[in-house]
């Protein structure tokens, strides 16, 4: 059994600038290594600085405590480690995790890869209005994995299949195989969520966020370490020359080919892969971010009881904010630790230079597999402090939308005192363009900004407990040619009809006009005005002063019309047209049917 944190020191978190203290290494980097060999984990007594040469290298540091390396790799590996003149001491060798044997007896009980896909249709049986299995690989990405297997995601929310217009929050596991725990965690938020939405729908957090859960990211590994090795980490695809596998989590672009990214060996066990996103389950994830636009992420992995944040040897400018948002999520979890994080090329990395998501690594237990029934203990301790974590409100969020027509508008969002310098991007997305902005309390200023639209900058003051709420309206270049819902309609026997204008007034160009909704095969009297006066109503018709053009038409037999009519080039600038429908309808007292009305002023 591991001590506290307090007396461990992991690798993975160190800083990139430690070497000089020791020699360098200059043997060659580890071979490949063979498809099926075994993986072994050694100590060997080292410090830092070597810790670091041997990460930069490619070999898997797992940890340091007491003057003690933990590795991880083949019978490669140690050839290569001997022949810089290390002597690492074998302490366990790779074994199918279901195995019976006394030496595992205290880690079995991990659910295997069908037991956590039964686990996830079990919830969605128990909360089907609540609760939806998504195929990622199928919806969002490039299909199964290489070993043919599906990418399960669980999508949570108050209507089974409904699109929620709140913030999207992500909880990943199972990046790396062998980290099982994560896959129990994951399992164990998406029920305490499910529960509190049952007990308390009112205030239950399904309601406020639109909640993705990926319990294995990496089905191929996960199955592996079951049936083969427990130390294994990458997944499963075969490479050329023999080798098996990629990292996973330094497979994504951001940061892909830094100094602090993954091994370019394949036979490491931290391999980014030929490519960045060149792994169908990261192409998936990236495909699930870009759709949704998430606004918090949470990647968990073991070992270390720990929040990461920020990136390996890049500086960030929220460095300072993003170690104060991971100290909170950490004692939330009932750890007493944060660090930098390790690498580049990860998922929070892409997550946060992206899609500016408040996006943190999580590192739980003090081991890749601690005895299962520790591990449950764990599993609930952290997705209660998940829970407590996403209840924080956000600082400032909102929509980002056209002050026409009033419908979801991406746009790029730049806040004066942040100066990024890897290509991040701040902005409105997900099907509603919201947007999301992690700022400290106190002044800010925003500039928001889409092709086609006036830039609009806002000076917002944050409050110390966050939860701004700000919709913005941008306009268009052409800012008057837009048309306005006046509404003032007047049901008839038929329901109400609706009128609509698509295309903006421009003189000398064209709108198309449709009503929908009408009475069928009837005659309609389209009313056009060109003023410059306010026309009220009088009985949800619009005034007839000053005088109006007539069109008279004949709507089809779903109760559809559409018209298209050209403006007169020479149109004065500020004049206003305003359109309405009139149908007589003998089936009402009034016997008249009217549309809503629109407005549009000229440029």
């Amino acid at each position: 059994m591991l001590t506290r944190l307090s007396s461990v020191l992991y690798l993975s978190c160190l800083a990139m600038g430690l070497t000089g203290v020791v020699p360098a290494l200059a043997a060659p980097p580890p071979p490949q290594a063979a498809a099926g060999t075994p993986l072994r984990r050694w100590s060997l007594a080292g410090d830092a600085a070597l810790a670091e040469q041997l990460l930069a290298r490619g070999f898997d540091v797992a940890g340091l405590r007491d003057g003690q390396l933990d590795l991880i790799g083949d019978v490669h590996d140690l050839r290569a480690l001997q022949a810089l003149g290390l002597q690492p001491q074998e302490v366990a060798r790779g074994r199918p995790l279901g195995s019976q044997d006394a030496t595992a007896a205290d880690t079995l009980g991990y659910p295997d890869l069908a037991s956590v896909e039964a686990s996830l249709a079990a919830l969605v049986d128990a909360y089907p209005q609540h609760a939806e299995l998504v195929d990622l690989g199928a919806s969002f990405g490039p299909g199964p994995t290489a070993g043919g297997r599906q990418l399960l995601a669980l999508r949570l929310g108050p209507a089974a299949g409904a699109v929620q217009d709140v913030p999207a929050t992500l909880l990943v596991a199972g990046h790396h195989a062998r980290e099982v725990l994560t896959p129990l965690i994951a399992l164990a938020t998406a029920r305490r969520l499910l529960e509190q939405q049952a007990l308390d729908p009112d205030s239950a957090l399904l309601g406020q966020h639109a909640f993705w859960i990926v319990p294995v990211a990496n089905p191929d590994g996960y199955a592996y370490v079951f049936e083969h090795d427990d130390l294994w980490r990458k997944n499963r695809r075969p490479l050329p020359g023999g080798a098996v596998g990629v990292d996973l989590n330094r497979n994504y672009p951001t940061g892909w080919d830094a100094g602090c990214g993954g091994s370019s060996q394949p036979g490491s066990n931290t391999y980014q892969g030929p490519a960045p996103a060149s792994e169908v389950e990261v192409a998936s994830l990236i495909a699930l971010a870009d759709a949704l636009h998430f606004a918090r992420v949470v990647d968990l992995h073991s070992y270390g009881r720990q929040a990461r944040h920020g990136y390996g040897c890049w500086t960030h400018p929220q460095d300072a904010y993003l170690a104060a948002e991971a100290a909170a999520l950490s004692a939330a979890c009932g750890y007493d630790s944060t660090a930098s994080s390790c690498c580049l090329g990860g998922e929070i990395h892409y997550q946060m230079s992206r899609h500016g998501s408040l996006a943190l690594l999580l590192e739980t237990a003090l081991e890749f597999q601690p005895p299962f029934a520790e591990a449950q203990l764990e599993a609930e301790s952290v997705s209660a402090g998940l829970l407590a974590h996403w209840a924080r409100p956000l600082p400032l969020g909102g929509h980002v939308r056209d002050a026409c027509s009033g419908l979801p508008l991406q746009a790029a969002v730049e806040v004066a005192d942040l100066q990024f310098a890897h290509g991040e991007q701040l902005g409105s997305g997900g099907p509603f363009a919201r947007y999301h902005a992690f700022l400290p309390p106190g002044l800010h200023s925003l500039r928001f900004s889409a092709p086609g639209y006036f830039d609009r900058q806002l000076s917002v003051v944050l409050p110390a407990q966050g939860g701004l709420e700000l919709d913005v309206a941008l306009q268009p270049l052409v800012p008057q040619g837009c048309w306005v819902d006046l509404g003032g309609a007047v049901s008839g026997s038929h329901g109400t009809p609706r009128l609509a204008a698509l295309g903006a007034l421009l003189p000398g160009e064209s709108t198309r006009l449709q009503l929908s909704a009408a009475p069928p095969l009837a005659p309609c009297l389209v009313w056009l005005s060109l003023h410059s006066l306010p026309q009220p109503f009088a009985g949800g018709l619009l005034s007839a002063y000053p005088p109006s053009h007539h069109v008279l038409a004949t709507t089809d037999a779903t109760g559809c019309l559409e018209l298209l009519g050209t403006w007169p080039a020479a149109l004065p600038h500020g004049t206003s047209c305003t359109l309405q429908c009139l149908q007589p309808d003998a089936g009402v007292p009034v016997g008249i049917t009217l549309s809503n009305a629109l407005r549009a002023q000229s440029p």
